[in-house]
């Protein structure tokens, strides 16, 4: 009888190279966006700390990134999530980045100062910090065999598994198992199978006084007056293709005998390590979250280019008002208008391909990335209708006392519909990524359910 044993490598459990390289630029990130907010960023705006709007809206941008680089350094294992973090902060903030740009050469060069160019470095060394942790989380992942992989090997009268064997890339001596014509897939996993050589029947077991062998697992148990010899029985081998591949050895199929899995689990509802997760979505199910989080996505985008800002200048001397609304994306330089839908076309196209990633978590750590971004453009506009200033408005406050003005900022409708979409797309996909079926007779479990257990079955699987 096959045992299947699971090896993992040093490198599997212990931050690599690349983890440390991602935590360092994610690290010199956060530093740098909260630097860059000091000096003077332009020379009409002066520092961003000085301007109630600005510092709240780089304030949660600094805090999402020190969020992807918290999620990287809790283990390894959450490396692909802080990559997809990453992945949807860099990808949003170019669209900002490109804005400041483009009002530098269309203002000129010499209007800005280092706090632009500090800001500007900040998101290079987030993206590199991003491809880092995205080339850490593949590597974690690489296929059997690749650095850092599982070391698989199997105990047993059959031998340990060597090197040409598709079930482990390292070997502990001793003859692979034999290949037979009964040979093929199930599913992701390749089937070996091997026999005693006696040309026993696949599944049959021995009824009579005979007594069970002392190393087999089902024990001392007795089924009438005969008992069970498992010994010859042939099994099969499983190599399970996952991240973490794993081996199993398995009694062979047949028409008396249902397939089961003996495997070192401590539950026997656990998945094998490795194994990779099963998707329980059909195709109605995974259709309707798509067309969910595109439609809310398309919506954020959306809202995101119309104004948000009313502005309302009442002189008080002769009582005439001036209304006005400011922030429409289109009426600015088109250096500007680039960056601007830069952002809008970022989200939308992030939200598509995110959900339609197999791994939900993953996708949706990168919507949420995005959605950070966002977030600080309305943090910002909600800063800026509470506290507005005369330059706010464009004028000076030497002109607000001689022309006798009194200024009102409200936030409009399209801002209201933005920061409803933006909350309802974030609660769609961390619903969708966390929600799971529980399935008793999943892939790579043991049958609990009466109608498909077996007399063979030690009690208490």
């Amino acid at each position: 009888m096959l045992t299947a044993t699971e090896h993992h490598g040093i490198d599997h459990r212990r931050p690599a190279g690349l983890d440390f390289a991602a935590a360092v630029f994610l690290l010199g990130t956060v530093v740098l966006h909260v630097v860059a907010m000091f000096p003077t960023y332009t020379h009409s705006l002066g520092s961003l700390v000085s301007q109630t709007d600005q510092a709240t809206g780089y304030a949660v941008l600094a805090a999402g990134w020190a969020l992807a680089l918290i999620v990287g350094l809790t283990g390894p294992h959450r490396t692909p999530i802080a990559a997809a973090l990453a992945v949807g902060l860099a990808l949003t903030e170019l669209g900002f980045r490109g804005t400041d740009l483009g009002q530098a050469f269309h203002d000129g060069t010499g209007t800005v100062s280092s706090g632009l160019w500090l800001m500007e470095l900040a998101w290079v060394a987030g993206a590199v910090g991003a491809v880092l942790a995205v080339l850490a989380a593949r590597s974690r992942h690489a296929p059997t065999g690749a650095p850092g992989g599982p070391v698989l090997a199997t105990t047993g009268e059959a031998g340990p598994l060597d090197q040409e064997s598709p079930f482990g890339p390292a070997p502990l001596g001793g003859s692979p198992p034999e290949e037979s014509p009964a040979e093929g897939r199930l599913g992701e996993a390749s089937v070996e199978e091997s026999s005693d050589g006696e040309g026993s029947p696949v599944g049959e077991s021995s009824i009579g006084e005979s007594s069970v062998g002392e190393g087999s697992p089902v024990g001392e148990s007795m089924v009438g007056e005969s008992s069970v010899e498992t010994e010859p029985s042939p099994t099969r081998a499983i190599a399970v293709a996952g991240p973490h591949d794993a081996t199993a050895a398995v009694p062979a199929a047949s028409d008396t005998s249902v397939l089961q899995m003996v495997v070192d689990q401590p539950h026997p509802t656990q998945m094998i390590p490795g194994w990779p997760e099963a998707d329980h979505e059909d195709a109605h199910e995974r259709w309707a979250w798509t067309i969910l989080v595109l439609a809310l996505a398309a919506v954020v985008a959306g809202m995101f280019l119309p104004p948000w800002d009313h502005e309302t200048f009442v002189f008080q001397s002769g009582g005439r008002v001036i209304s006005q609304n400011e922030g429409n994306a289109f009426r600015q330089p088109w250096e500007m208008i680039v960056g601007t839908v830069t952002v809008s076309v970022v989200i939308l196209a992030l939200s598509a391909v995110a959900v339609r990633l197999r791994n939900k978590a993953v996708g949706a750590a990168a919507v949420v990335g995005a959605l950070i971004v966002m977030s600080s453009q309305l943090a910002s506009a909600v800063a800026l209708a509470s506290a507005p200033t005369a330059a706010d408005f464009g004028v000076t406050p030497a002109q607000v006392q001689q022309l006798g003005l009194s200024l009102t900022l409200k936030l409009t409708g399209w801002f209201t519909v933005e920061i409803l979409a933006t909350y309802a797309l974030f609660a769609a996909v961390m619903v969708r990524a966390t929600l799971r079926m529980a399935h008793a007779n999943s892939p790579g479990t043991v049958p609990t359910t009466p109608e498909r257990r077996s007399s063979s079955i030690p009690p208490g699987w």
